[in-house]
């Protein structure tokens, strides 16, 4: 073997070793997975196999190379700077990242509740008509849904045309986190944080929901770090740096002008698919105005801002198409509530109750079950970024979350706040990237004090973001193909309600539940508009009746249910979304009811909470008491309405 073939193996069983190394890692993590794409099956569960591969991999190149090659391989392994690009952590994680996502959206998981209702509303109105008040008491942002009308009209109304775009920005997120990391970090600092974006467990959900969450996080993240390259004209290493503040302030003011006007122009975009773009612009644009006057005087500030009437403009045109239907709506103001502080708090009172949600914003959207060490890393993070610009944007974000909340303007809860989430991913990253510089340096100063804090701070970011990877690789441990494909929120509404219009025949009626009817509409595509298109028959005439339930009645027995299906055949049953309306034997009560009406002559669940059920209406003498009928139920009354869109 010639001396260049002999490394070139080398180089080849080091990278398999790597690679080995990080696939035991993921599987030790997750405790192994299962994927099924189409009629592939990929599986490992025993982690000890991939790290026998590694040690194998590692003693053949050894064996393989030789005594100079051992010197020059380990002083590379040592300089992790300069590895290539195909054995980079954060290059891999992201592409795990990726792969996953692909996987979840390509197995089609069936509509559930609110992506039935943000669909409905997506197919029943045009492109001008999506501005204004949606129906179903939905909100999203106009260009989101002008996107998914767009994806709707070109592709069909499928699960996987309509995630199509949440994907899109799902993918987008772990990009500008690898770029972030790249650009502003050591190697070990970007794997940390395209870790924490391509696993965050609740970063994986929104992106392969049909909802707007996952662009939320992607411009949450997008326009804060951008305005931080847009007060960094002159280089993209930020080691290269020179960060004398003599220096900043002799920095280029019109190549800050230049990017303070992209950076405008894509708020200005943002605002119209996210959210969370609107939220983190003010606080990202105030600091922007901030760091130019101090370096540059107040003409550069004026110069610099006054790109933001574009913005202004932009905004002011979203607000008459719709933010003000969203702002002004009843509905939701009293909906969501109870995610801000009460209106007659006082400004303790506000505090104490913002401080009692850090807890809970841990664990959702942030993933970690560290609350406490997690918020107290990102601050570090924040706090110790090589730039004072780039850390006072990042904590901008968290820090408008709350002061939005505190002014009752925005909820503090959950899905609502996950556009501030990967700021806070930033910090924790920074903190690693910078615990790892300041122990290399003071290894080589023999400064103990000062590597063993670095050390200590590397650990703690590790464990917290090994805790938030955790929680997202469980993703990885079902069969993804059965996981994903029939089953969602414990329902499959696709299959229940094509079963049911399947076995449709003339004279039948439809019966479900309030928040059931969704499913109704949507995949037995329910004519809904304006006029008669309400919602309350099929398109071929079939009626849909809602049954609920009303607490505190009594002496009512089932005679309104009995008058609303006289002149019926049979009574087609779909059970689904019902948890928040009813009580828990309202399953039981209802079909004892029916059953008084007639025999059961099917009745399949799918899924674990989904059920469809016949009922022979015309044969009332051979009546049978279904199995689950309740013993005793609370006080009160079935009642039943003809459906209608709200």
């Amino acid at each position: 073997m010639t001396p260049a073939a002999r490394a070139r193996a080398c180089r080849w069983l080091l990278a398999l070793a790597v690679l080995a190394v990080a696939w035991a890692v993921a599987v030790a993590v997750t405790g192994g997975f299962v994927v099924r794409l189409g009629g592939v099956r990929l599986s490992s569960r025993r982690w000890q196999a991939a790290a026998l591969v590694a040690l194998v991999s590692a003693v053949a190149a050894w064996v393989a190379s030789t005594p100079t090659g051992r010197t020059a391989a380990w002083r590379r392994l040592r300089d992790w700077r300069r590895w290539p690009w195909w054995i980079d952590v954060a290059f891999l994680v992201a592409l795990a990242g990726i792969g996953l996502r692909l996987a979840l959206w390509s197995a089609g998981r069936p509509f559930w509740l609110d992506e039935e209702m943000i669909a409905i509303n997506v197919r029943g109105r045009g492109f001008t008509e999506l501005g204004g008040a949606l129906w179903l008491g939905q909100t999203a942002p106009l260009g989101w849904l002008l996107l998914e009308r767009a994806l709707f009209v070109l592709f069909g109304g499928g699960e996987l045309s309509l995630r199509a775009a949440p994907l899109a920005f799902g993918i987008g997120t772990i990009a500008t986190a690898l770029w972030v990391g790249y650009r502003w970090m050591n190697r070990l600092g970007a794997a940390v944080l395209v870790s924490l974006c391509a696993f965050g467990p609740w970063l994986i959900y929104n992106s392969v929901e049909l909802k707007p969450y996952s662009a939320d996080a992607f411009w949450g993240l997008l326009l804060p770090v951008l305005a931080a390259w847009a007060l960094d004209p002159r280089a993209s290493n930020p080691r290269a740096l020179n960060l004398r503040a003599s220096n900043l302030r002799a920095s280029n003011p019109r190549a800050s002008n230049l990017r303070a006007s992209i950076w405008w122009l894509c708020a200005s975009l943002g605002h119209w698919f996210a959210n969370g773009a609107l939220l983190v612009t003010p606080a990202c644009a105030l600091v922007i105005g901030l760091v130019t006057l101090s370096r540059h005087g107040w003409t550069a500030a004026v110069r610099v801002g006054i790109p933001g009437v574009v913005w202004l403009a932009s905004f002011g045109l979203h607000y008459l198409l719709s933010i003000r239907e969203t702002l002004g709506s009843e509905f939701l103001a009293g909906y969501w509530a109870f995610a801000m502080p009460p209106a007659s708090a006082g400004v303790m009172e506000r505090v104490a109750w913002l401080g009692g949600r850090f807890e809970s914003l841990a664990v959702n959207p942030a993933g970690s079950r560290l609350w406490m060490p997690f918020w107290l890393l990102a601050a570090g993070g924040m706090a110790l970024a090589s730039r004072p610009s780039f850390g006072v944007l990042l904590a901008a974000v968290p820090l408008s979350a709350f002061a939005l909340a505190a002014l009752r303007i925005v909820p503090l809860f959950e899905r609502l706040s996950i556009w501030a989430l990967p700021a806070l991913y930033v910090g924790v990253a920074v903190l690693a990237s910078r615990a790892i510089d300041m122990t290399t340096n003071a290894v080589a100063r023999r400064r103990r004090a000062v590597s063993v804090a670095g050390v200590a701070a590397f650990i703690a970011a590790a464990w917290v973001s090994a805790d938030i990877v955790a929680q997202g690789a469980q993703y990885l441990r079902f069969d993804l193909r059965r996981y994903a494909r029939d089953d969602n929120h414990q329902l499959d509404d696709r299959s229940a309600v094509g079963w049911l219009l399947e076995r449709r025949q003339p004279g039948d009626v439809l019966v479900t539940t309030h928040l059931a009817l969704p499913a109704i509409w949507w995949y037995g595509d329910v004519p809904m508009g304006e006029g008669t298109a309400d919602g309350s028959r099929l398109a071929d005439g079939t009626s849909i009746l809602v049954v609920g339930f009303a607490p505190g009645r009594a002496g009512c027995g089932g005679n309104e249910l009995r008058a609303a299906l006289a002149g019926h055949r049979r009574a087609l049953v779909h059970l689904g979304f019902r948890f928040d309306d009813v009580p828990k034997s309202f399953d039981g009560r209802l079909l004892s009811t029916l059953s008084e009406l007639g025999p059961i002559a099917a009745d399949e669940r799918f899924s674990v909470a989904g059920r469809a059920i016949i009922v022979e209406l015309t044969r009332a003498g051979e009546s049978l008491r279904p199995a689950d009928a309740p013993s005793s139920s609370p006080p009160g009354c079935l009642t039943v309405d003809e459906a209608r869109r709200w």
